[in-house]
């Protein structure tokens, strides 16, 4: 897959739509020929503790711790330009043979990850408030108001996310009353994701903007699966069974040829990106077999399987994001407002990866998606997502 596909085709769609030289229906999510550019299982219940301190955790342990083209381009020969897995990456020469080599996930636990119903809870809320034609009503809200705040279900694990990027400050709990306000980066979900989420439905129910409300609340919902997918492959070293719950948050509980939630989503934009996210699940799942102590000891395979996930997920929120200022520049002005309030909830979060690589265009993307709609250039955005984020 040639890594410059992704996004120059993406471009020049941009660049054509903000000449005015296509039109589309702005509610299709657009699918250009673009290259490769959260174990909850029992394990939230049991299993996904902080670790240090969360008690009953988020279990006892979240322990702190395609066309043509596409289509015949992945396989053998994709010729000059494609997209060249990293040498260390995962399957490849340099791996032992393990429980991945099949191309298929195996869970360590005995019972389903319970992440996955609350990744059903992400198709549910979206066939009410946004896979809907007609106008979105106060009882959708409230419906789906009710599917985010069910016993043990999206809402109960949003409240208390921590984000694994960051370092845990000392003394942090997610779970403490207040930990938003005290350690607002690393507990991002009471900090960020939670009061974007009840303020759209608060919002919603009273009958304001209700599309754009909408459209907060799957932004909000797509933030926590990305980071829950890469919290849950961190906490697994000290419980293996939280590698399914990572598995689950990205996919639903499903393998390479299915996924919906954030998989759905990514796969509709590109299948190569969806499957470099799934190779770095299972890269986890093939450290995790190899190091398969209660507590995993092999630091090294350890951070290359979870870099291999990390840097696939980045460049997948990427794509979404590029899609989505897409779906901006080609929209009406009746459509544009709710795809704008999508970009100014998830836009922002690609931020911190973006700042790794170059943290003056960081600063610049994200000065983009938190400005005002009139002076959002996304000819330019996308260059900067395509500069930062390419294939992995």
């Amino acid at each position: 897959m040639n890594r410059f596909s992704t996004w120059s085709c993406l471009l020049l769609a941009l660049t054509l739509t903000v000449w005015g030289c296509e039109d589309s229906d702005p509610d299709e999510t657009p699918t250009p020929d673009m290259g490769m550019g959260e174990g909850e299982g029992e394990g939230e219940g049991e299993g996904e503790g902080e670790g240090e301190g969360e008690g009953e955790g988020e279990g006892e342990g979240e322990g702190e711790g395609e066309g043509e083209g596409e289509g015949e381009g992945e396989g053998e020969g994709e010729g000059e330009g494609e997209c060249v897995p990293a040498d260390d990456a995962y399957p490849g020469d340099g791996w032992e043979a393990c429980i991945s080599d099949d191309g298929e996930y195996h869970q360590f636990g005995d019972d389903p990850p319970s992440s996955i119903g609350r990744v059903v809870a992400f198709e549910n809320i979206g066939d009410l408030l946004w896979r809907v034609d007609g106008a979105i009503s106060m009882d959708d809200f409230i419906n789906a108001q009710i599917i985010y705040g069910e016993d043990g279900g999206v809402g109960s694990r949003v409240v208390r996310r921590y984000d694994s990027h960051i370092e845990k400050p000392e003394g942090a709990n997610c779970r403490d009353e207040g930990a938003g306000e005290t350690w607002p980066e690393y507990c991002v979900g009471p900090a960020s994701i939670e009061p974007v989420i009840l303020a759209a439905f608060d919002a919603g129910i009273m009958g304001e903007s209700p599309r754009m409300n909408a459209r907060r609340i799957e932004a909000a919902l797509l933030w926590f699966y990305y980071v829950s997918t890469f919290k849950e492959a961190n906490t697994c070293a000290s419980k293996a069974k939280d590698c399914d719950s990572s598995w689950a948050y990205y996919t639903g509980g499903e393998q390479i040829a299915g996924g919906f939630g954030l998989a759905g989503v990514l796969r509709a934009i590109n299948e190569a990106a969806h499957q470099a996210v799934f190779q770095g699940i299972l890269a986890v799942q093939c450290w995790r077999d190899q190091d398969n102590g209660e507590e995993a000891m092999d630091e090294a395979l350890m951070a290359q399987a979870q870099g291999q996930l990390d840097t696939a997920l980045d460049h997948g929120l990427a794509l979404v994001l590029g899609a989505r200022i897409a779906m901006w520049a080609d929209a009406d002005d009746a459509t544009k407002s709710e795809h704008w309030a999508f970009l100014q909830v998830l836009g922002p979060v690609i931020g911190r990866a973006a700042k790794n690589v170059d943290e003056a265009m960081a600063g610049e993307l994200v000065a983009l998606f938190e400005g005002a709609a009139a002076d959002f250039d996304a000819a330019r955005a996308g260059e900067i997502l395509t500069t930062l984020f390419p294939c992995p």
